[in-house]
């Protein structure tokens, strides 16, 4: 069981890599607390992976991210858990700025084919 999960928003301070992101969360009352938060059930290649091609597909990713998410964006948390590395699990959510529509950004970076490969050329 993953437990309670919560809802917040929150502002991108900056993209940390594919899939983990430093982000400002408005925790209500004038009160704000910067954290990294690692996206919920997805992973994006390693920028520092094993072979070329690993990190040539996280830095696409981590690029892709930077220019959708630019600092600044309003963002909405729903937490899953609290992981490893000092960090959180969250789905993460964003107006898209071409339909005005919230969107899932694990759902975008599925779309956009940045999910992490089971391998990659080691050459």
């Amino acid at each position: 069981m993953i437990g309670p999960s919560y809802q917040y928003a929150a502002t991108m301070v900056r993209d940390l890599d594919g899939d983990t992101y430093e982000v400002m969360v408005d925790l209500g009352f004038k009160l704000y607390y910067s954290i990294h938060v690692r996206l919920h059930n997805f992973d994006t290649a390693e920028k520092n992976g094993d072979t070329a091609a690993e990190r040539a597909h996280g830095m696409a990713a981590t690029a892709f991210v930077t220019n959708l998410l630019p600092p600044g964006t309003k963002l909405v948390l729903n937490t899953a858990k609290a992981a490893i590395y000092n960090r959180w699990e969250a789905e993460v959510w964003y107006i898209d700025p071409k339909s005005g529509i919230q969107t899932s950004l694990r759902e975008t970076l599925a779309t956009n084919g940045f999910a992490k490969l089971p391998s990659y050329p080691s050459a």
